[in-house]
């Protein structure tokens, strides 16, 4: 995968149906893996204006340049965050900087060598070794936000180095969270801080499908995530930053859900972002909404093909948010009950927040009526694929109780499927805008498409998507 970006501009017309424009697409990484990006602009205190117009990108360098491999050395993996800077309808990159401390391993050099290194052998899926030529690390589920009052990115994600089970004494795969600081085009780190163990004694623990948002208010950070150490169950934790060493301090964690949520520990190995979680802030009742997929039993082995998802669904799934309320005192956060947004099966959620109507929007695909295979795991389209289409629902939290009610569903892409959605707020032109993944069937063909929302009262319509990516 080659790591693009691209610059977008709002629409001059603000109309209910402005059309958003968008800018050549810039290469900053030719082997690019799980991805997350957050957008960095200080505009408190003395520091007004430091960082504007940066963004932070945060990857895993897969098949990263390394000794003897200078086109790429396959099965390496290198956490990395790279800073962008915006200047009108462009976008230039610095240096990327690793932020996962490299795992201390054996390794061969080449097929026959001696072991080398310290610490436990590295092995693949299949338990044969994999010949480095140094230490490698393994990360996925990245997300970022950007802790807008101590100017601190906050990055986290699956420590997943061991996830294939052979651990050294300490175990894995952790929930992880790292504090970095911009400075002109370049970032540093603190030290990444476990908030999800791992249990050795019972091989259970780690986190799946993580979601992240910023309480911009109060200045916490909260990541929400399923659980493998509790059954996939829902788990939220808040983070307090210390700009002074930046670190980062976590309360106990909260089971907000406890039947199956997300996707599940291993609906999601490869390439696929899994996005059964999402988490916005809604800033006018200072309330965390999370948006997640729950079942009533866990998904296992899961693919995706061009355009649909195969896997083994062991229980109905259903869409549902719940409001939660922090503690401030203590990093603590309380939860109401839960609502249903959408009564059938569902993935692909994100959740924004529109700040001038002050309404929480979620974006997923429905997969009601879209089919799931079993026996063939091909990247060949199914004969029979049926689309997941884009859908969009508006919800109110009622700050009185901690819940939350939903208007009428829009589909936002009625007639392809639907899938990578990612929302996020133009608080310029009051405007809800939407990147996704657009497949047509019956060319067999991907668009890379954005399209802008406008919200009236808990409805909201939709522009003419734009493809950013051809």
């Amino acid at each position: 995968h080659i790591g693009r970006a691209v610059v977008y501009t709002p629409s001059a017309l603000l109309t209910n149906y402005s059309i958003p424009s968008v800018t050549t697409p810039v290469v900053f990484d030719d082997h690019l893996q799980f991805s997350a990006t957050t957008y960095v602009g200080n505009n408190v205190g003395n520091n007004v204006g430091n960082n504007t117009g940066k963004v932070v990108i945060a990857y895993v360098d897969y098949n990263a340049v390394a000794p003897n491999y200078p086109e790429g050395m396959p099965g390496a993996r290198y956490t990395a965050a790279i800073v962008g800077t915006v200047t009108g309808t462009g976008i230039t990159f610095g240096t990327p900087v690793e932020f996962q401390p490299r795992h201390a391993v054996q390794y061969r050099h080449h097929p026959g060598d001696p072991l080398v290194g310290n610490g436990y052998p590295e092995y693949n899926g299949s338990s044969s070794l994999i010949y480095l030529d140094h230490p490698s690390q393994y990360a996925s589920n990245i997300i970022s936000t950007y802790d807008s009052i101590n100017d601190r990115v906050v990055i986290a994600y699956e420590d997943s180095y061991y996830r294939f089970g052979h651990h050294g004494a300490s175990g894995g795969p952790f929930g992880v969270a790292v504090v970095g600081e911009v400075t002109g085009t370049g970032i540093t780190f603190g030290n990444p801080v476990i908030f999800e163990g791992w249990d050795q004694s019972s091989y259970m623990g780690g986190i799946d499908d993580p979601a992240i948002t910023y309480d911009s208010t109060n200045g916490k950070v909260v990541i929400a995530y399923s659980s493998r150490g509790n059954y996939t169950h829902g788990k939220a934790v808040v983070g307090t930053v210390d700009p002074s060493n930046n670190s980062i301090g976590f309360g106990t964690a909260v089971k907000f859900e406890s039947n199956y949520v997300g996707l599940g520990a291993v609906a999601h190995e490869g390439d696929r972002n899994p996005t059964g979680i999402s988490a916005t802030y809604d800033s006018i009742n200072d309330k965390v909404v999370i948006a997640y997929k729950v079942s009533d039993g866990p998904y296992m082995q899961q693919y995706e093909a061009p355009g649909m998802m195969y896997g083994i669904p062991l229980g109905p799934s259903r869409g549902t948010a719940i409001v939660g309320t922090i503690d401030h005192s203590d990093n603590s956060i309380g939860f109401g009950t839960t609502a249903v947004f959408h009564s059938a099966r569902c993935d692909h959620i994100s959740a924004t927040f529109d700040s001038a109507n002050g309404k929480v929007v979620i974006a997923y695909s429905d997969e009601t009526n879209t089919e799931w295979h079993t026996a063939d795991r091909s990247y060949t389209p199914p004969l029979n694929l049926t689309s997941a289409y884009g859908m969009v629902i508006v919800g109110t939290v009622d700050a009185s109780n901690n819940t939350i009610g939903f208007g009428s569903t829009a589909y936002f892409n009625p007639t392809n499927s639907t899938s990578h959605i990612i929302s996020t707020y133009n608080s310029t032109d009051e405007k809800v805008l939407i990147a996704y993944k657009d497949y047509n069937a019956s060319g067999y063909r991907y668009r890379s498409n954005a399209i802008e929302g406008t919200v009236v009262g808990t409805a909201i319509t939709f522009s003419t998507p734009v493809e950013y990516a051809p």
